[in-house]
């Protein structure tokens, strides 16, 4: 990713794996999610934000309490999945990507997301028309759930040839 988005070597220290999530700014980067900030979020969003987590060991150590599903992507389907990924974090007028602060865990932070959050536009329909820029067959519109873009994943997986 560092290639996609060098800025990130700013922050990051080449870790081996990114997460990278996208929301509502004020409801992702709260210290306490209330019900308040949640139908904000969901009919007044003020804004998007973009979460990166650098990971130094495989998501499946790191995130060992989550379930993990990994797929195999070619070199044009990742360079898709990138750009994507990119096209998500919003600029100055110079070109930077723009910090919005630390994260919410592990080595962390938040930068300025594109896009507005809500009802019909969440962080799960994000993530799957993130895997659908890869070329996917997944349908974002109906992927309102963590739980479905998992199941979608365990049917769809690709194994690595190599």
């Amino acid at each position: 990713m560092h290639e996609a988005l060098p800025e990130l070597a700013l922050h990051f220290d080449s870790p081996v794996y990114y997460e990278i999530g996208w929301g509502d700014r004020d409801f992702y980067q709260a210290q306490e999610v209330t019900s308040g900030l949640a139908l904000q979020a969901l009919f007044w969003s003020k804004g998007a934000a973009v979460h990166v987590v650098a990971l130094f060991e495989q998501p499946e150590q790191y995130f060992a309490d989550e379930p993990v599903v990994s797929t195999c992507l070619s070199k044009n389907e990742l360079a898709s999945l990138q750009s994507f990924l990119v096209s998500n974090f919003s600029r100055t007028a110079t070109g930077s990507i723009i910090a919005l602060g630390p994260g919410n865990y592990g080595d962390s932070a938040f930068y300025r997301g594109e896009g507005r959050y809500y009802i019909l536009n969440t962080c799960n329909n994000w993530t799957a028309k993130a895997l659908k820029s890869s070329g996917l067959k997944i349908q974002p519109f109906f992927k309102c759930t963590a739980g479905s873009i998992i199941n979608f994943l365990e049917k769809h997986r690709r194994p690595c040839t190599s």
